[in-house]
Order: C-alpha cells, then structure tokens, then sequence
C-alpha cells in the first residue's frame, strides 16, 4: 500500500514538471512603428564646473503598447566602445511611457568621462524580458551637441533646450507642456511633473525653464581681521601703558599684564565708590565706561569684549531685576 503511494506521488509530480514545460512562456514584442533616438544632446557645467549632462531625445512606438512600461522594458546606455560609462531607463509618465520622450544621464564633475568622446547612446531591451523576435537594440552616435560653456551659460541654453522638447511633447501628446507668461514661455505643471522626473536637479540647471525659479544663492563671505586690534596696541607701544618689559619678566604676554593691572586698578576704585556712597547701583553704571577705556590703554579688545558683556548684564541686573524684586 504504501509502495502504490509512493508511485502515485511520483506520478503526479512528474505530469506537474511535464505540464510546467508546456506552459508558453508570453513575450514582450519588437516595436512595431518608431523605435529610433531622435537625438543627444550634452551639456557641461550645469550644476557646478566639469560636470555633464546626457539629454536623449527619443521615439518608441506602438501600435498596441505591451503590458510592460517603457520603464519596465527600455534602458539606455552611454558607450565607450564596449564599456558602458552610464545607464538610466526612462521615465512612464504620458501613454506609458511611449511615443516620444526625453531621458537623460547626470554625471557630477569627480564621475565625469572625458568630453566630447567617440561614445554612443544605445536604446536596447530589457534583457531581463523575453523579447520576440529578439531584443530590440539601436545606437546614436555622433551626438548632436557638445555645449562646453560657462555654467550661466549653459543654464540658460538647457533651459532653451527643454521648453522645446516640451513644446515637441506638447504636439505629440496633445497635453499642455509649456505656458506662456508675461517673463516668456515656462513648463506647465503638467510640463515641470515630467521634466523634473526625466532630468535630477532641473529647477537648479535651468531655472528659466519654470515660471517659479529656483536658483542657488551667491554667499558672500566676510574675511575678518584683527587691524583695529592691532592699531589699539602699536598706539601704545612705547608710552607708560606699554608693560612688554613687565610681562616678559612674568612670563605672561603685554596684554594680559595690562588687562590684570589695569581692572585691578579699576576694582579698587569702584569698591571706594561704593564704600564712599554707599549703594552700589551708580558703580555699576560707571563699569561700562571703565571697560571701553581699557581698550585704549593696551587691554586686549577680545578682554575688553568679554567684560564689556558681562558690565552690561550687571548694569541690567542693577537697574531692572533687582529692582523689580526688592
């Protein structure tokens, strides 16, 4: 009995395997109308200096698309011989995908390949797909534009670029692309949706192309010195409040003797203020202006700063907290 079982369960999984075998295995066909690159376009210093962009004008055309998406079914790839530098498959968006569209291949100035090589764009089936007859594949190459300019340069051309792909989309797909406004023609949002998926960064490379722009902001940087410091201490090279002797005998820099002579000096005299009036509210008013004239006697003006805070916050204390609180 349990042999007969045995040979039942062999049975049934072989006419499984043999039924796997017959199942016919549904591919993807050939492009029937268009299947051609239109078009490449490359520009450099789009972002920052050195770096390039592949735009690729295409055409894939069906009479009845496949189920598979262009995103799903196409890839490009940038060539140099038999060395692929660069692949992107392109964006679905409008009929899935089909029909024309634009794709593109960012390189950033440390990944760049050299400009303006012998390389070709090759449009080629997904090899993960079961393609019939076989796997489509077509190349461009030369290219239609080498653009090598400054980078505002080069930002208003792509830009140019764009509104007329956008405009060519507009015509195939019978959608809106582009609008026209009082500062000239810019996408759509339906336009800015789909170039924005087709090319990384692009409200940074063309921000002519787009009716709000986004541009990168030019930062100023200030360079501070130490001038004015140093005018403060030559002033008093050679005069009576010069204390280098002094501190070279101490080991302690010219200002830093200065600094503890001259608020120890200072200290004392707002302690016999204050014994002499007896409040200490008028001493700390007198403190600020104590601390500005150290500064024109040799004391260090980061010194002079640091104190200077520190008599304001006590002079606030003086005249409004502790007030409030008595």
């Amino acid at each position: 009995m349990k042999l007969k079982r045995r040979y039942s369960i062999a049975l049934l999984l072989a006419i499984v395997f043999l039924l796997s075998l017959s199942i016919p295995v549904l591919a993807i066909d050939v492009p029937d109308l268009i299947y051609q690159i239109n078009q490449v376009y490359v520009y450099r210093n789009c972002l920052e200096t050195g770096d390039q962009l592949y735009l690729i004008d295409y055409m894939i055309t069906y009479t009845v698309n496949p189920a598979e998406n262009i995103t799903e079914a196409f890839l490009f790839r940038l060539m140099n011989g038999a060395v692929e530098l660069g692949s992107v498959a392109p964006y679905s968006y409008y009929n899935d995908g089909y029909d024309r569209g634009v794709a593109s291949i960012y390189f950033s100035a440390a990944d760049a390949p050299a400009w303006n090589g012998a390389y070709s764009m090759q449009l080629a089936g997904n090899p993960a797909l079961v393609w019939n007859p076989a796997t489509p594949s077509t190349s461009m190459s030369p290219f239609g534009l080498w653009a090598d300019n400054p980078i505002g340069t080069t930002q208003t051309l792509l830009a140019s670029r764009v509104l007329w792909l956008a405009d060519q989309m507009e015509l195939a797909w019978s959608v809106d692309m582009i609008e026209t406004l009082s500062s000239g023609n810019a996408l759509t949002t339906y336009g800015e949706a789909y170039f924005t998926n087709v090319i990384e960064n692009l409200r940074l490379m063309a921000p002519l192309a787009f009716s709000g722009q986004s541009i990168q902001p030019e930062v100023e940087t200030t360079a501070f010195t130490q001038d004015y410091a140093n005018d403060l201490v030559t002033d008093i090279i050679g005069t009576p409040f010069d204390f280098t002797t002094l501190g070279t005998a101490l080991g302690l820099s010219r200002g830093m003797v200065t600094a503890i002579i001259y608020y120890a000096i200072v200290i004392l005299v707002l302690i016999l203020v204050a014994c002499r009036i007896q409040t200490y509210k008028p001493i700390m008013l007198l403190s600020v202006p104590f601390v500005i004239g150290g500064a024109f006697i040799g004391v260090p003006l980061v010194i002079t700063i640091v104190v200077g805070f520190l008599a304001l916050v006590m002079v606030g204390f003086a005249l409004f907290y502790k007030g409030a609180t008595a």
